[in-house]
């Protein structure tokens, strides 16, 4: 009887241990993948770091705020015109005309005839 009691125990015991073994095999495992997943944004994160701090050097340059002023805002040296040319010649084409050939190639020809003549 004594004996069958220790044996009881025994494996109880055992068994507990081998039950926490598992479930810290399994909180491991967890935390690898974890981990991976982790690493693998820290990775993305300093790509995107050495992009925007590449940006913000090339941001900073003289000859880039000038294009910004001079693209966006519309600024000029002193003594400098600007001349705007429509959009049809800054695009390319020889005429207006062109230019509204150019987007109605894209429809069937009945929308065409209606577009032209209303």
């Amino acid at each position: 009887m004594r004996g069958s009691l220790i044996t009881f125990v025994i494996v109880i015991i055992s068994a507990s241990i081998g039950i926490n073994l598992i479930r810290s095999i399994i909180t491991i495992a967890g935390r690898g993948s974890r981990l991976d997943e982790r690493r693998s944004a820290y990775e993305e994160v300093a790509v995107q770091n050495v992009q925007l701090t590449r940006k913000l050097i090339e941001v900073q340059t003289p000859a880039y705020i000038e294009k910004v002023a001079r693209e966006k805002l519309g600024l000029t040296q002193p003594g400098e015109q600007v001349v705007l040319l429509p959009q049809w010649v800054h695009e390319g084409f020889s005429s207006p005309s062109a230019m509204v050939a150019d987007d109605l190639a894209d429809l069937p020809v009945w929308q065409q005839w209606v577009t032209l003549f209303f």
